[in-house]
């Protein structure tokens, strides 16, 4: 994985998290909504589901 200066991302991950779990959305189109492409926020889901 690579390093990120955005200070922004933990609420974007949060955030595009959220649409899945919480909204029900697909990961194809909560990926799309928060600009990222579907592998990552499968990824971020399952890092997720790992911690809680």
């Amino acid at each position: 994985m690579s390093y990120s200066n955005n200070p922004l991302l933990a609420k974007a991950r949060k955030w595009s998290v959220e649409l899945v779990i919480k909204e029900g959305l697909p990961i194809s189109v909560a990926a799309r909504r928060a600009g990222v492409h579907r592998v990552t926020l499968w990824h971020w889901l399952k890092r997720w589901q790992e911690i809680n």
